[in-house]
């Protein structure tokens, strides 16, 4: 179990982006991950690593978490990430996207240690959770290694993993309710398609003694969705 303060929000920014990646510098959030993955297309992977390598070594984060998200273990691009990244004294943790299986999780971690020996800390690992596979071996992956800080849940990947058909990244399904009984009227309630692994995920935080931290939202802070993820995130225990 690696150490790290918690946030209240993480602040996504795509890697290639440079203005938008020093806007997220100078912002009041408190922790940024720049995005190598989903949010980068194929094309411009390349210019993404290189701006995340000129960011991590020349802007000014402040006090700020700085985070990388990874691409995905099997994908052409990580190795030489890990490479780039590893040694950058201002990067605090790497987030790894699709985590399955324990055993790559411990390569990752091996191979950021192999590219920076001297490192004075280590770079820590964050585990994106947003597979049905990923969330049944949660636990294992929450005890893969002791570099291991975060979980995350993925929700957007998550939900198509699921096949389920959401509206947007991070709300539940149109129609997704609860039909009650006659006796009700047969009233509908909504229902939380997140709510199961979520807490499958917070309890797994917990035992390992790791943060937790829940799904992106697309929309700006101040709308409805925003207000009320952060307080069922607060009557969860997030």
């Amino acid at each position: 179990m690696a150490s790290q303060r918690p946030s209240r929000a993480y602040l996504a920014v795509p890697a290639h982006r440079a203005r938008l990646v020093a806007k997220a510098a100078a912002s009041s959030a408190d922790a940024v991950f720049m995005d190598l993955e989903d949010a980068v297309p194929p094309s411009e992977k390349g210019l993404a690593l290189e701006e995340a390598v000129r960011a991590l070594s020349s802007l000014d984060w402040g006090n700020k978490r700085v985070a990388v998200r990874l691409n995905a273990v099997d994908s052409p691009f990580i190795g030489e990430e890990i490479r780039a990244l590893a040694a950058l004294p201002r990067l605090d943790a790497v987030i790894v996207p699709k985590a399955e299986r324990a055993g790559d999780i411990v390569a990752i971690a091996d191979q950021l240690r192999a590219a920076a020996p001297d490192r004075a800390s280590s770079v820590v690992l964050e585990l994106l959770i947003e597979t049905a596979l990923g969330l049944v071996n949660v636990d294992t992956l929450a005890a893969a290694h002791a570099s291991v800080a975060a979980l995350h849940l993925g929700v957007g990947d998550f939900a198509a993993s699921l096949g389920a058909r959401t509206s947007d990244i991070g709300i539940s399904p149109d129609g997704y309710r609860h039909v009650g009984s006659a006796q009700s009227g047969y009233a509908a309630a909504p229902l939380d398609l997140f709510a199961y692994p979520m807490m499958r995920l917070l309890v797994a935080a917990r035992a390992f003694g790791l943060i937790a931290i829940d799904g992106a939202l697309r929309r700006v802070p101040r709308c409805q969705a925003h207000r009320g993820q952060r307080a069922k995130g607060r009557r969860d225990g997030l």
